[in-house]
């Protein structure tokens, strides 16, 4: 028995030896599989559970990383490394009370750890937590005040307090104390970013990504900043870079997949998350972009499918954003009713999740139910007055409900919160001249235009007053000003407005004379409304022919139906669909 024993944990010894090699080396896979060798021999060894953790942490496996950093702290509660990258994972996954533990934890062992500092500002999600932490980061030594770190995370205080230029100092400090902090250059590219400098911005991110190791966040940061700034071969590039120098890096094989759906190669997409999901079978975002992709190709009932079987899963049973993306394939089917149920699930985990907020909200409206809409939507704006879309659907509600001067009021705020959108005073204009206020109508059409001076519907508005008024001349030079032979957009005015002066009506009246008693008009009685009509025969034919070219290159270039709009109306038009944009859905 004794010399089984022995043998034993000589072959674990051996199982160790290999595997603490190769994880030295940057050899997770073989390291993984001589960990997981040597815990198949009794007892545990709190070495190979810690290793694990921090293996499954560096290669992005969060999930893993947390069941083996947190069995690894309970065998070894000294040891700081594990407990720091056990914080780090708490942090990514959102648990910030957690993860603010862990790090009070570390700088109580070691005050002036790098991953502590860095956990203790993360975590200051509150005004409270933030001077908390701001009083701590005074308070502590000297030496730990001249590391690197203890200014990154003093800098990251300032950026919640939108103080830039005291950011900046404590970024450049940070530098000063380890030139190659990539930290405080992603730092100071956060500072660019909020001055609006997006140039300065990615000059920073990419000297931050000159001093991150392969395996980084911060080398996906600057891969999807390339991507969001018109640069997404760039951020493509870097991405397969990273899968190159370290194929185990599980996010960069998930970005790759989320690139390729965002253009909608789903094929391709399809490819890269069988990538992802052979590498980590529980990856959340590679589970939930395959059911995204059935959803975005149309199959709705597999897309619930799959969504229900993350669900299944212990570990995703009560995440929020499973539960919306549900919702929508419910939707899709027409199964509002369960989607309602499945959006009042996802509030219970996060009653603040603004997304299924506003979606219940959107179904609340259809169904006849403004009030409720409104009371939620009301709550929401409270916690984000800068969401737009919230603002949107709460005029929407109020409309719905009969209430036009509750939605007037919410159209005049956003033309406060949001003053570069043309949106809000194009839609108070609309029910100003519902109303009848045809001055105050106007006005609010040519604000609207004012801020886009490419946007359509503000074009058409003032067009359809003019043409109301029977003033084509001012009708005709307005649309003039904007035509453009990449446009159909305006040569459809132009056609609007040659049929309406042919006809010598505005569309109102037009409408009440065809109904009077024995009301008759024959354009071949009338030589100048002949002559309008072809005009506006030829002028429509352009428009016609102009938005057939722009769909075949839209086709050419591989464009989904979805996506087969006019390039240049879409970007006069208003264009990106963000989150923090009036124009969004």
């Amino acid at each position: 028995m004794g010399a089984t024993g022995c043998s034993k944990q000589a072959r674990r010894g051996r199982f160790l030896a290999r595997a603490e090699e190769d994880f030295k080396a940057e050899r997770y896979d073989r390291a993984e599989i001589e960990y997981l060798g040597a815990l198949r021999i009794p007892p545990a060894s709190s070495v190979a559970v810690r290793r694990l953790g921090v293996l499954y942490y560096t290669e992005g496996k969060l999930p893993q990383a947390l069941a083996y950093l947190r069995k690894g702290v309970e065998m070894q509660p000294e040891d700081v490394e594990a407990r720091a990258k056990l914080g780090r994972v708490l942090l990514a996954l959102q648990g910030f009370k957690e993860a603010r533990e862990q790090a009070l934890q570390v700088l109580g062992r070691e005050p002036g750890n790098a991953d502590g500092l860095l956990m203790l500002a993360a975590t200051a999600v509150t005004t409270n937590l933030a001077q908390e932490t701001a009083s701590r980061l005074a308070g502590m030594p000297q030496a730990v005040k001249a590391e690197a770190a203890w200014h990154v995370a003093r800098a990251e205080l300032l950026l919640q307090e939108r103080s830039l230029d005291r950011a900046e100092g404590e970024f450049k400090a940070a530098i000063a104390a380890e030139p190659r902090c990539s930290e405080a250059y992603a730092g100071l590219a956060e500072v660019e970013a909020g001055r609006g400098d997006l140039k300065g911005a990615g000059k920073e991110l990419k000297r931050a990504v000159e001093f991150s190791p392969s395996r980084s966040g911060i080398r996906l940061s600057y891969a999807e900043f390339c991507r969001r700034t018109g640069a997404a071969e760039t951020g493509r590039a870097v991405a397969e870079e990273i899968t190159r120098k370290a194929p185990d890096y599980v996010p960069a094989w998930v970005f790759l997949a989320q690139s390729a759906f965002l253009e909608q190669k789903y094929a391709e997409c399809d490819s890269l998350i069988k990538a992802v999901l052979a590498r980590d079978p529980i990856s959340l975002d590679g589970l939930m972009l395959k059911g995204n992709v059935m959803l975005a190709q149309g199959d709705a009932t597999n897309a619930i499918t799959q969504y229900e079987r993350i669900l299944g899963m212990g570990l995703y049973k009560n995440l929020p954003q499973v539960r919306y993306r549900l919702a929508v394939a419910q939707i899709e089917t027409g199964a509002t009713g369960r989607a309602a149920q499945t959006l009042n699930q996802a509030l219970e985990s996060d009653p603040k999740f603004a997304d299924a907020t506003l979606l219940l909200a959107n179904l609340n409206i259809r169904k006849g139910d403004p009030t409720s809409a409104i009371i939620a939507l009301k709550g929401l704006i409270k916690e984000e007055p800068q969401l737009p879309q919230a603002q949107l659907l709460l005029a929407t509600a109020y409309l719905v409900q009969r209430n036009p001067d509750e939605a007037i009021a919410v159209y005049r705020r956003m033309g406060e919160l949001f003053p570069h959108s043309p949106e809000a005073p194009q839609l108070l204009g609309l029910i100003l001249a519902q109303r009848g206020d045809k001055t105050g109508a106007r006005a609010a059409f040519e604000k609207s235009l004012e801020i886009g001076p490419h946007y359509l519907p503000a074009l058409e508005n003032l067009v359809d007053l003019d043409i109301e008024a029977k003033d084509y001349a001012s009708a005709r030079e307005r649309v003039q000003r904007q035509k453009d032979p990449g446009s159909a957009g305006p040569w459809l005015l132009m056609a609007k407005i040659a049929m309406a002066e042919a006809i010598g009506y505005s569309p109102e009246e037009s409408l009440a004379a065809s109904n009077a008693p024995g009301a008759s008009f024959h354009f071949s009685e009338n030589a100048k409304a002949q002559t309008e009509v072809q005009q506006a025969e030829t002028d429509l034919l352009k428009a016609i022919v102009s938005a057939a070219v722009c769909r075949i290159e839209q086709v050419s270039r591989g464009a989904g139906p979805a996506e087969l709009v006019c390039r240049e109306d879409q970007r006069r038009g208003g264009a990106d669909a963000d989150r923090n944009d009036p124009g969004a859905g």
